[in-house]
C-alpha cells in the first residue's frame, strides 16, 4: 500500500506506539481488500457500531481502554447503536435482572470509555444516526468510517456520502487515524452498477421483504433500483 509521508509516520511509531497499532491494523485491514492507498475521513461525525456492554466482550473493553489510557481520542465525535437496554421500554423482573446482573454488566463501564473517546452526547445512541433529532448527517461525497449496516446503506445510496461496511472496531480506527483504506464504495469504480433492479409492484413493496430478495440476489455486487420513484 502506498502511504503518504505522514500517514508512514504514523505507521512508524513517530506518533506513539498505540497510534502505530491503529495504523497497522487498517493497513492490514486494506491490503485484504486490495486497496492501494488511504484516504482521509472528511465527515463531521463518526457512527460506531459495538455499543451493547456484554460481559463477555472484555476484549473490546481492554482495547477501549488503551486507547484511552494512551490519551488518543476519536479524530470526530461520534454516535452509536443504540443501548441493549433502555429504562423507557418495559421489562419484567427477571428481564431487568438477568439483563443488568448477568448479560450488560460492563454498560456503565462502557459508556464512560466511550464518552472519554469522543461520544456526542449522553444521548447520541441509535441506528439512524442521520436523524435531525441526533444530528450527524453527512453531505454528499464525504468519506465516512462508519459500520452500522443500514446507516451505511442510507449514507450511500440517499445522501450521497461513501462508506464501506466496515466491521465494528475497525469504524473508530479509522476516525482516530483520519484515513480509511481505498477500496470498494469510496472507489468510483466500485459504485457502479452491475445489476438494474426494476420494480413493478401494483402497491408499495414491503422495504424489508425487497431488500432482502435484491440482496440475495446480488450478495456483494451493486445493483441499481428503478420504479419506486411512484412511491417516493
Amino acid at each position: 500500500m502506498q502511504l503518504t509521508a505522514h500517514q508512514q509516520e504514523m505507521l512508524d511509531g513517530k506518533h506513539g506506539e498505540t497510534m502505530a497499532k491503529v495504523m497497522k491494523t487498517l493497513v492490514m485491514y486494506g491490503e485484504t481488500f486490495g486497496a492501494e492507498n488511504m484516504v482521509a475521513v472528511t465527515s463531521e461525525y463518526n457512527h460506531l457500531v459495538t455499543s451493547f456492554g456484554l460481559k463477555v466482550m472484555s476484549p473490546v473493553y481492554d482495547l477501549m481502554q488503551r486507547l484511552v489510557d494512551a490519551g488518543v481520542a476519536s479524530g470526530q465525535k461520534f454516535s452509536m447503536d443504540p443501548r441493549p437496554v433502555d429504562k423507557n421500554v418495559p421489562a419484567n423482573f427477571l428481564q431487568n435482572f438477568v439483563f443488568n446482573k448477568f448479560m450488560y454488566t460492563k454498560q456503565d463501564t462502557y459508556e464512560v470509555q466511550l464518552e472519554k473517546l469522543g461520544l456526542m452526547n449522553k444521548d447520541a445512541f441509535t441506528c439512524t444516526c442521520y436523524m435531525d433529532e441526533v444530528g450527524n448527517k453527512p453531505k454528499m461525497g464525504d468519506i465516512l468510517s462508519w459500520s452500522e449496516s443500514s446507516a451505511v446503506v442510507y449514507a450511500n445510496s440517499v445522501l450521497g456520502a461513501r462508506c464501506n461496511r466496515n466491521s465494528g472496531i475497525m469504524d473508530i480506527m479509522g476516525s482516530i487515524a483520519g484515513y480509511v483504506p481505498n477500496f470498494g464504495l469510496l472507489t468510483d469504480e466500485g459504485r457502479k452498477a452491475t445489476w438494474i433492479i426494476k420494480v413493478e409492484t401494483t402497491k408499495k413493496p414491503d422495504a424489508q421483504l425487497l431488500g432482502s430478495a435484491i440482496g440475495m440476489k446480488v450478495m456483494d455486487d451493486v445493483p441499481y433500483v428503478y420504479g419506486l420513484n411512484q412511491y417516493l
